[in-house]
């Protein structure tokens, strides 16, 4: 979402086929959202838990990192077993089929820093030996689950070979968290990138008083074996509740895409989303620019749970792997919502372009006109002020100058349900001629998923009834677009002509453009 001038704002959209099923989430206690998608399709889940060697990943399979080596694919994964977790190996050749390898490391011994769980291996080749950064810590919950428990902490191990023996590097330890920084409770291991004559660890931190906060920061050293300075700030703010990170480097358009877990929130925290931040400079990171890649609406099996990412190039795609929980309910509070995970595999078409690069760069005011740039025309969405006082422009909505007009209709409906009205539908049933006018037919429909309705929220008040009026005719209406658009429109709901029942909106019969977009027809 960028500004342009003091009242107004572009909403910056990426338009898909499905545009129905798509809605911006809204957090119960103000965690920032994602507006745009970039949307993976999913393939399902491809390495379920269960049936590993000497039972290891009996209770789930998750927190995967995929990597290649001479032909073959290499998945670690945290594989829960009946001691715990520790991160486990499997290969393939097609990254859809995989064989169990069993675990690729061992619990640290008593009173080790990764005496309960050794997970989450990061691998990284300097081109004559392998190294991982590894999740370890000395606590976890109670038996049968062992959930790691703060401080996760990042460890070293070396090996020759991609499928080990991993040999574990007591005497190196790269970082940990530090009291009064943005990686006081956790600073865990994330992807290694060379830079320039540096290397760069997009790590995990967070921290934890009454709530846990969580972000990435970068931890830079010359010596994979050294220690590792993190820099003072995060890349984005704690705020943006992110952990875990995989990273992608488009070549066609030399900008850096950082995939990360998003953890939301619905009676208790979750991972609910694979997010994705893009950036030309590695080194800064706006979190203005992100997207959601998958979530319950695209996940097909996983409606709730989406954890961390892993991602890979494979020919002239990118494969996300990730990991869920098979079914549409989010599971009771507590271990069992981390346990029962299986590994799922969804997929980006390749070169990668950000959602923004679809925004206007045209400077706006908040006067109602249609403004055309790039081949995007800018569509005013009208509603109320801050005072909910009086009519204004809130925003414009770009759309593709190139589109049918069914097409640009269509996403103009998207934009009001998405932005304005709560994901509630706003459909647009087609367009008919009627004595030489285009009369467009808007269906109005409930959404059992939402909290608002549009009798009881929208419907009634007269404050609230009137802007919905205005909002609806005057922005699908468009009095001052001069190319090619419908002259009328009718409102539906429920599948029939909205009634003259709701004393606060005007919503019955036909309303047409140049008649003050009031009068009826």
């Amino acid at each position: 979402m960028s500004s342009y001038g003091p009242l107004t704002i572009v909403i910056c959209l990426t338009f898909f086929t499905s545009l129905t099923s798509y809605s911006v989430e809204d957090y119960s206690d103000g965690r920032p959202s994602a507006a745009l998608r970039l949307e993976a399709v999913d393939q399902g889940i491809v390495l379920r838990h269960g049936h590993g060697p000497n039972q290891c990943d009996d209770l789930g399979a998750r927190d995967v990192w995929v990597f290649e080596a001479d032909g073959t694919y290499h998945m670690h994964y945290d594989a829960a077993g009946p001691n715990g977790w520790l991160t486990s190996l499997a290969v393939s050749k097609d990254l859809t089929h995989w064989e169990k390898r069993g675990p690729a490391l061992d619990f640290g011994p008593p009173g080790s820093d990764d005496a309960k769980s050794a997970s989450y291996g990061i691998t990284y080749n300097d081109g004559a030996q392998w190294h991982m950064f590894y999740l370890g810590t000395p606590n976890v919950s109670r038996a049968p689950h062992y959930v790691p428990a703060f401080p996760y902490l990042t460890m070293k191990a070396k090996s020759h070979s991609p499928e080990g023996p991993w040999v574990k590097q007591r005497n190196v330890t790269p970082f940990r968290p530090t009291p009064g920084t943005y990686y006081s409770a956790t600073a865990s291991p994330g992807h290694v990138i060379k830079h320039g004559d540096e290397y760069l660890q997009f790590f995990s931190a967070s921290t934890q008083n009454h709530l846990i906060h969580r972000t990435l920061g970068i931890a830079r050293t010359k010596d994979l074996d050294g220690a590792w300075t993190i820099d003072p700030s995060p890349i984005v703010p704690l705020e943006e509740q992110i952990e875990n990170s995989s990273l992608y480097f488009e070549e066609e358009n030399e900008t850096w895409f950082l995939f990360t877990n998003h953890v939301g929130i619905d009676h208790y925290e979750y991972t609910d989303a694979v997010w994705v931040y893009w950036s030309k400079d590695i080194n800064h990171w706006d979190a203005n620019n992100k997207a959601v890649v998958l979530d319950g609406r695209n996940c097909s099996w996983s409606k709730r749970i989406i954890g961390l990412p892993s991602v890979i190039k494979t020919g002239n795609r990118l494969a996300i792997f990730y990991d869920g929980l098979e079914g549409q309910t989010l599971p009771p509070a507590g271990d069992v919502s981390h346990m029962s995970r299986d590994i799922g595999l969804a997929w980006l078409n390749l070169p990668l372009k950000p959602p923004m690069d679809q925004r206007a760069s045209a400077p706006l005011k908040s006067d109602g006109k249609v403004y055309s740039t790039g081949g995007v025309i800018l569509f005013p969405v009208y509603g109320y002020d801050s005072e909910v006082r009086k009519e204004e422009v809130n925003f414009y909505a770009p759309i593709p100058a190139d589109l049918p007009l069914h097409e640009k209709l269509d996403k103009l409906c998207w934009v009001l349900r998405m932005f304005k009205f709560n994901d509630l539908p706003v459909q647009l049933d087609g367009i008919e001629v009627r004595d030489g006018k285009k009369v467009a037919r808007i269906h109005l429909r409930e959404n059992a998923t939402t909290q608002k309705s549009w009798k009881t929220g929208y419907f009634q008040g007269s404050t609230g009834g009137h802007f919905t009026t205005v909002t609806l005719r005057k922005t699908l209406l468009q009095p001052d677009y001069t190319g090619e658009w419908i002259d009328c429109v009718e409102f539906y709901y429920e599948g029939k002509p909205v009634a003259d029942v709701w004393d606060h909106i005007s919503l019955t019969g036909t309303f047409c453009r140049g008649e003050d977009e009031t009068s009826v027809w």
